[in-house]
């Protein structure tokens, strides 16, 4: 008899919130925001999420975003939000503002044992009732039909610790700044992250690095870790080269045999054109 190993499949989820507001309000970078967001956690260096394990709601309401979160406890669960936020004057909670009302960050929390929240918003202080407060990476399939970074990425999840992280864009009464491009800090996160993976070859970084090193390149506002809870170690990034193509030369000369009688200039220009295509995408 042929005894097999069980593989405990591992749940995960990057639930990603974009509100935007209306009228002189609006954020025009928040669509970008969920775009680049997606695009990391889609690629390898994001730890291959499939498409089924990402959830995009644009401008949900409360109830949309309380549902979707309950609804997908997992092993590791990531939420992301962009959009407008406050800090509440008289008590001092960090509110994020949705389609139809707002909300605490702490309500973002589940009983996921490990998440890590990440939000991009203003904390700027206020009176509750004013200031108007109410491309992707192609999955890599290997050989034999797995994935391996999207099981790397698993095996790191199981092996984590149980933790909770909470992340904001800006210290205690700051404002977190936006473009058509995108939030500041999301795109210093993303920037910081894409270095990490250009130069290092599976090196694991934390949330903790990467604020940190986002932070330097933020002028105006100062990413805080305002929440945590537990032992939470899971990589924001994993440092993965792209393998270099190498030219096989001994292609290209079987490309046109020396011998054939072509004329040098044309054989040049034959050779030319067969070391563009041996290394273009």
């Amino acid at each position: 008899m042929v005894l097999m190993k069980l593989h405990t499949r591992v749940t995960r989820k990057a639930i990603l919130i974009g509100c935007p507001s209306e009228g002189r309000n609006y954020l025009y970078g928040v669509s970008s925001d969920l775009t680049n967001m997606k695009n990391h956690f889609s690629s390898k260096n994001g730890g291959e999420f499939f498409p089924s394990e990402i959830i995009t709601l644009e401008n949900p309401s409360a109830i949309e975003v309380y549902q979707t979160i309950q609804s997908n406890v997992s092993d590791y669960q990531f939420i992301y939000f962009s959009g407008h936020g406050a800090t509440n004057a008289q008590t001092g909670e960090r509110i994020l503002s949705l389609r139809d009302c707002c909300i605490s960050d702490t309500s973002l929390l589940n009983e996921s044992p490990r998440q890590l929240v990440v939000i991009d918003s203003c904390r700027t202080h206020v009176t509750p009732g004013l200031a108007g407060l109410p491309e992707e990476e192609k999955h890599w399939l290997s050989a034999n039909g797995l994935y391996p970074i999207h099981d790397l990425f698993d095996s790191l999840i199981s092996n984590s610790p149980f933790g909770k992280v909470i992340v904001h864009a800006t210290l205690d009464g700051e404002t977190s700044d936006d473009s058509q491009w995108g939030g500041l800090f999301t795109r210093a996160v993303l920037k910081v992250s894409k270095n990490i993976s250009d130069r290092n070859n599976r090196e694991h970084t934390s949330i903790y690095s990467i604020v940190n090193n986002a932070a330097a390149l933020l002028k105006k506002q100062t990413p805080e870790i305002v929440f945590t809870e537990g032992d939470f170690n899971i990589p924001f990034c994993l440092g993965i080269k792209s393998e270099e193509k190498k030219i096989d030369f001994r292609k290209i000369k079987k490309v046109v045999p020396v011998n054939a009688g072509v004329h040098p200039i044309v054989w040049v220009s034959l050779s030319l054109l067969a070391i563009a295509i041996l290394t273009s995408d």
